[in-house]
C-alpha cells in the first residue's frame, strides 16, 4: 500500500505542475487522462480537479515486460487504495496524501476507467473540458504501443481522435519527452490551436522513486479546441 502511496505522490507532484498552466471555464469539468496506464495520473488529476468525471483511459493490454497493466489489474490498484485509506482511518490523520484521498472518496469523487484505442479512436470519449496526456505520443511514433500503426501518420491519427474528445473552448495538455518530432505541426490540422509551450525538467519516476541523478527533458503542450 505505502509503495503505491509513494509512487502517487510523485505522479502528484508532475500534475499539479503541468496544471499550472492549464485554464479551465468550468467548475465541475469532465477530464480525460489519455495513456493513463496504472492510472497514478488519473488519481491526481481528481484529487487536483475533483472533476464531475475523469476517465482514465488506456488500450490495457497486459504486457509484463514493459509493465502494462490490463482493466482489471487498474481496478484492483484502485481498490487496494480506496480500502486502505479508508480502513487505516487512524494513519489518515498524520497523513496528508492518505487524508487527501480519504475526502475524495467520501465526497463521491473516484475515477473510471475506459478501454480505448487512441490511434484508432475507437471508443473514446467526447465533449471533454480537459484531455492530459503524458508520455504517450512519443510512444506511438516510435511503435511502442498496442498497434500495428506508427511514425507520423499514427501520431497525426491520435492528436485528431484526442482534438474529437474535446469540446470546442476545450483544453488539451501534452507532455512529451524533449525529441526531433514537432508535435505542434499536427495540432493545426486537427482543430487545435496552441497556447503555450515550455521546457520541463524532471527527474524520472521508476517505481516509488524520483530518479535524482539525472533530469530527463520534456516539453509541454498546451493547446485548444477551435
Amino acid at each position: 500500500m505505502q509503495q503505491f502511496l509513494d509512487q502517487l505522490t510523485l505522479e502528484r507532484e508532475d500534475v499539479q505542475d503541468d496544471l499550472e498552466s492549464v485554464r479551465l471555464s468550468v467548475p465541475k469539468c469532465r477530464v480525460g487522462d489519455m495513456g493513463c496506464g496504472w492510472g497514478f495520473t488519473t488519481l491526481s488529476l481528481t484529487l487536483e480537479l475533483r472533476p464531475s468525471e475523469c476517465i482514465g483511459i488506456d488500450q490495457f493490454v497486459r504486457d509484463s515486460i514493459f509493465g502494462v497493466p490490463a482493466f482489471e489489474d487498474v481496478q484492483s490498484l484502485f481498490s487496494v487504495i480506496r480500502a486502505g485509506v479508508i480502513d487505516q482511518a487512524s494513519e489518515v490523520q498524520r497523513d496528508d496524501l492518505r487524508n487527501d484521498l480519504r475526502r475524495l472518496f467520501q465526497e463521491g469523487y473516484y475515477p473510471v476507467l475506459r478501454a480505448s484505442d487512441i490511434v484508432t479512436g475507437e471508443n473514446l470519449p467526447s465533449e471533454l473540458d480537459l484531455v492530459y496526456c503524458k508520455k504517450v505520443l512519443k510512444n506511438i511514433f516510435d511503435g511502442a504501443y498496442a498497434n500495428p500503426r506508427s511514425g507520423a501518420e499514427a501520431v497525426a491519427s491520435a492528436i485528431r481522435n484526442i482534438a474529437h474528445a474535446v469540446k470546442r473552448g476545450g483544453q488539451v495538455c501534452i507532455v512529451e519527452p524533449a525529441c526531433e518530432i514537432n508535435f505542434p505541426s499536427f495540432f493545426g490540422q486537427s482543430g487545435l490551436k496552441l497556447v503555450s509551450q515550455r521546457r520541463i525538467e524532471r527527474g524520472e519516476i521508476i517505481g516509488s522513486r524520483r530518479q535524482t541523478l539525472y533530469r530527463a527533458q520534456y516539453i509541454q503542450y498546451v493547446s485548444e479546441r477551435v
